[in-house]
């Protein structure tokens, strides 16, 4: 049996952490696996000591009456976990921490959960929550060095724009290069809706709550616009997460490979 490693940033918020055990228990609940969260900064455990500290069994509890009884528990070897990224898009994360770590183990690693505009729908979810009808959308991120996840964004901003009716969609970053949150937030502000039920509505493409949450809320509210809020056990998240694993070896695809591990190369 292989387990789900589940591995998110991290956050020392407690509501994020909370959130991001609602995902771990969503997907466990779907799957019928065992699932563990772990982290690549901030909060415990992080990703390198949960895959060290994996159990090499699992004891599976029997449901009687048993056609033939058993003298012993049953106990089910487990293989390295599948570790799934739950990151928005490709950043130094994914790209280095993530499979570094699951290198040591020689553990699979899935696409991260942002891939190819994947979570457009969830985002699209969010916003319809607060309006569903917006005159147009601001997509706020975390930010990233790496221009291939900024570029992720965008394409995730375009998807949602064109699911929403082909509204106008802004991005804003709060950190790092590209276009500022300040910035994306009051060319919305100029473009307004003309009616205040129609309202520019601002989505974090964010996870959980946290820090970068918190940012998101103050610079919306600065603008007067309206805040979804982070995309957290959202249905359309759980399915996202519930595909990647899907779509791997033990179940119908060959896993991808693990880029920086010896070894391993591109199937």
């Amino acid at each position: 049996m292989r387990s789900i490693m589940l591995v998110a940033h991290g956050t020392k918020d407690p509501a994020g952490l909370a959130v991001l055990a609602e995902v771990r228990d969503a997907v466990g609940l779907r799957l019928g696996v065992p699932v563990s969260l772990s982290y690549v900064d901030v909060a415990t455990p992080l990703l390198s000591d949960a895959l060290a500290a994996r159990p090499e069994s699992l004891v599976v509890p029997l449901v009687e009456p048993l056609v033939v009884p058993l003298v012993e528990p049953l106990v089910v070897p487990l293989v390295e976990p599948l570790v799934v990224p739950l990151f928005m898009a490709r950043g130094f994360h994914v790209e280095v921490d993530v499979p570094r770590a699951a290198c040591e183990v020689g553990a699979p690693v899935t696409n991260h959960l942002g891939a190819r505009a994947a979570l457009a729908p969830a985002l699209l979810a969010r916003v319809h929550e607060v309006t569903r009808a917006p005159a147009g959308i601001v997509v706020l991120g975390a930010g990233s060095t790496r221009a291939a996840a900024r570029a992720e964004i965008l394409d995730t901003a375009r998807a949602l724009g064109t699911m929403a009716g082909g509204v106008p969609t802004w991005v804003g970053f709060l950190s790092g290069p590209g276009p500022s949150a300040r910035d994306a937030l009051n060319a919305a502000a100029e473009r307004g809706g003309p009616e205040p039920t129609t309202p520019v509505v601002a989505v974090p493409a964010l996870l959980a709550p946290g820090h970068f949450a918190r940012r998101a809320e103050a610079a919306a509210a600065q603008h007067g616009i309206p805040m979804a809020t982070p995309l957290g056990a959202h249905e359309r998240v759980i399915d996202r997460i519930v595909a990647l694993v899907e779509g791997t070896a033990d179940y119908h695809h060959h896993v991808r490979a693990v880029e920086q591990c010896p070894g391993h190369s591109e199937p």
